[in-house]
């Protein structure tokens, strides 16, 4: 196919978010930034806008469902309760399996606060369990 216009009308432009070398193209925005663009401004940056990632996190994040479904927890948006013992089950034996897989590589503290959690949640389910409502 023969070219009839002139070298200029034809330009290339590098859109991609990362350089050759790995970094970040000046002008990028990250994902985080593009879906909320004051994200990572002085007055709004990034780092405070989620909450740090550790241990407790991470047990929150096991802990909050199984609560959620063993009715203990409304959903915020319907701020109905839900039991669902199955899946509550679900989050109380992902937690067990974190205890047995990081079974001496725990602090004091964690090991207390895991072991704590996954006692009341285990116990809230026999409760749960006990009382003769059915699974949904």
């Amino acid at each position: 196919m023969k070219n009839s216009g002139t070298p200029d009308d034809f330009q290339v432009v590098d859109r991609r978010k990362v350089t050759e070398e790995g970094g970040i193209r000046d002008g990028a925005a990250t994902r985080d930034e593009a879906i909320d663009p004051s994200l990572g401004t002085e007055e709004n940056p990034t780092s405070h806008n989620l909450p740090a990632v550790d241990f407790h996190f991470i047990l929150n994040n096991l802990a909050m469902p199984a609560l959620a479904f063993l009715g203990d927890v409304p959903d915020p948006s319907t701020g109905q309760t839900q039991l669902n013992l199955p899946v509550a089950k679900l989050f109380i034996d992902s937690l067990a399996v974190l205890r047995e897989k990081t079974r001496g590589n725990l602090t004091a503290e964690e090991e207390h606060l895991l072991s704590g959690l996954l006692a009341d949640l285990q116990l809230r389910f026999v409760e749960k369990s006990d009382s003769g409502t059915k699974c949904s």
